[in-house]
């Protein structure tokens, strides 16, 4: 907990500079210090005092309700109470905001995603059975951390993530559910934690179990978004990059933008429409659509790709000579629906630590892995600058080979994580002589049902 302070504080300074120096001449990307948590106070209309028809309210914009937001209804909620946090620290009507307005959102918003990291490492502590301080360690200690803890809201979702595993390694599978739902309405990942739960437990005819979790993350996500539609307007608000068209209402443009955005940073698919770039494959990922409109062909091989992995991690649940640990498959499904999403943002690989910790708790393959993905997160801020000065920064063509090699790392962890499910004796949580930490009621639980027919092969 301790070397996790250490490690936010340290975070918390490379932000800095963006704090207060002026976003002129592409600083915040020289200086590799850009944070959202920080512009989107002002982009996201945090700052107006305005409701959605222009009329002065006096009182902090909500999201949903005076402007369309990009995330799912938890991160809204935490923006807006941070945007009424910085209202008390400067009052007045909103004419006067400034910098300073800014930072203090940014320093609120920081000292909450701090806390989420101390969640983090405290569950990944918990469910590391014997080895939790050594584990909890390469959490607290993790380069991803001290590059993206304050890049997003990110951290909150994995502190989420971390206590509904934590619940379910405690036979609590409504709390794990909760909480799980409750990430879910964060950002999207906890769903494929939630799925190796559910796959897990066929093996194990834990059906009981996977009623409950299932139930229970429906009932959180109902709650958290239930109030993001209630304070939606009806009406469409205006489309500012499609002149005619308009957003879909409040809550509802989080999905919207997931279907329309075509390949964006991070993403495979981003590689091959410049590889292919002419050919039949990249003409028809970069099919030119009508504005506003969804890129059909991009969203069916990007969902295909998933569907893919899944169905190839439960291949691995079913037939794997012993049940592979939840943290080995979590990861496996979460790391494969980001390799194959649409886009890879660079504070996404806080979504993979703990996991990948719980997957293959080895010092040198993560800090390989990770040396990739903070290496393409710089990578992509210097090519922003090259897309306002064609001089200066980072081409996309040498962007794109970190992109490459970011996912040739990631899959060769993979493929790590796979072995070890595959040859047990190699997995180094169970060399110590135990099953599962992090498996709750699927800890030493034997196969049953389904899992034998499986394996066995026999009627």
């Amino acid at each position: 907990m301790a070397l996790t302070v250490l490690v936010t504080v340290f975070g918390y300074l490379q932000k800095a500079p963006c704090l207060t120096h002026p976003y002129t001449n592409e600083y915040q990307y020289t200086r590799l210090c850009y944070t959202d948590t920080y512009a989107l106070y002002t982009a996201e209309g945090l700052n107006a005092r305005t409701n959605a028809a222009g009329a002065v309210t006096g009182r902090v914009s909500m999201p949903y309700r005076d402007h369309p937001v990009e995330y799912p209804p938890v991160i809204g909620g935490l923006m807006w109470l941070a945007a009424q946090a910085t209202v008390l620290v400067h009052p007045g009507d909103g004419a006067d905001v400034d910098d300073a307005h800014n930072t203090t959102f940014f320093n609120l918003t920081a000292l909450g995603l701090a806390l989420c990291a101390l969640i983090s490492t405290f569950t990944v502590a918990r469910l590391a059975g014997r080895r939790r301080e050594w584990d909890a360690a390469m959490v607290a200690l993790s380069p991803a951390l001290f590059m993206h803890a304050f890049t997003n809201w990110d951290l909150a979702a994995v502190a989420l993530t971390g206590l509904g595993m934590w619940a379910w390694s405690r036979g609590s599978p409504l709390w794990a559910g909760a909480l799980l739902g409750v990430g879910i309405a964060t950002k999207l990942y906890p769903v494929f934690v939630l799925l190796a739960l559910l796959m897990l437990c066929a093996r194990a005819s834990k059906w009981r179990e996977a009623a409950k979790v299932t139930a229970a993350a429906a009932g959180g996500i109902a709650i958290c978004y239930l109030p993001a539609i209630l304070v939606s307007r009806s009406f469409l608000f205006p489309n500012t990059t499609c002149p005619g068209r308009h957003e879909l209402s409040g809550w509802r443009w989080f999905l919207s933008l997931s279907q329309t955005r075509g390949a964006d940073w991070g993403s495979v698919w981003l590689v091959f429409q410049h590889v292919f770039h002419g050919d039949r494959f990249g003409n028809a990922l970069n099919a030119p659509v009508t504005c506003g409109a969804s890129p059909t062909t991009l969203n069916v091989l990007s969902s295909a790709c998933v569907l893919v992995v899944i169905a190839g991690v439960g291949a691995l649940v079913a037939l794997a000579p012993r049940r592979p640990r939840v943290g080995q498959v979590a990861f496996l499904l979460v790391a494969g629906f980001i390799v194959f999403n649409k886009v890879d943002s660079p504070q996404y690989v806080l979504w993979l630590l703990p996991l990948a910790v719980l997957a293959r708790p080895r010092w040198a393959s993560l800090l390989i892995w990770q040396a990739t993905e903070v290496a393409l997160g710089a990578a992509n801020l210097y090519t922003l600058i090259a897309l306002d000065h064609s001089d200066q920064g980072l081409p996309l063509d040498t962007y794109l080979v970190f992109v490459v090699l970011r996912d040739v790392v990631l899959f060769w962890l993979m493929g790590l994580v796979v072995r070890d499910a595959l040859v047990p004796r190699v997995d180094v949580v169970r060399r110590e002589g135990v099953d599962d930490p992090a498996g709750g009621v699927l800890d030493n639980a034997p196969d049953a049902g389904m899992g034998v027919l499986l394996r066995s092969g026999q009627p």
